[in-house]
């Protein structure tokens, strides 16, 4: 007779098997529904979506951030920790050069005191503001948002974007918009 443990071992073994053979049967099946009687086309067709990813990196003394700022254009962050001057440049895909810059200085927004050293972080966010104006200004699809991590408070920026003067290929350069601030820390820290 077979020892407790050997039969356990059989048995789990077993199990694998059958797990795998369920798998490989799965497969099959799968790519039989799905594919035409030579396995080159699909047979059903999934509705296409395109993906929207931005990225974000910081070292110790900077941070890079990208966001959406048109249909057609996407902007790269730059925040300097040292100065806290943040600026946006946007790349006009149809002239394939850097088109338009934005700038603001963080410092007086988050209240960081210059004896500290700062410690930001940067974000940016989908925002799909209503309206414009009637100078053709449509704000960006994108804002950033700005936190010192000392105090835990944060501001975020809209960018004042023109689409006309991307399709035609003029310069844009202004400040950017602050939005609104807050705080994410809610005690009081002493230093």
């Amino acid at each position: 007779m077979l020892k407790s443990e050997q039969r356990k071992s059989i048995g789990w073994m077993t199990l694998g098997l059958c797990m795998g053979l369920l798998v490989a049967v799965g497969v099959v099946i799968g790519s039989r529904v799905t594919l035409d009687p030579h396995g080159t086309e699909p047979l059903i067709e999934l509705p296409e979506r395109l993906l929207h990813a931005s990225a974000t990196h910081g070292s110790e003394e900077f941070a890079v951030a990208t966001g959406p700022i048109s249909d057609d254009s996407e902007g790269i962050f730059f925040l300097d920790y040292l100065t806290g001057e943040l600026n946006c440049y946007v790349l006009y895909p149809r002239f394939n050069k850097f088109g338009a810059h934005f700038n603001t200085n963080v410092v007086e927004a988050l209240g960081v005191k210059r004896q500290k050293s700062p410690k930001y972080v940067m974000v940016t966010g989908v925002a799909g503001f209503r309206g414009g104006s009637s100078l053709g200004k449509q704000p960006g699809n994108c804002v950033v948002y700005v936190a010192d991590a000392n105090t835990g408070t944060f501001a975020c920026y809209g960018i004042p974007w023109n689409k006309s003067k991307e399709n035609n290929g003029i310069l844009q350069q202004e400040k950017l918009v602050f939005i609104a601030k807050g705080t994410a820390r809610h005690l009081d820290i002493e230093e």
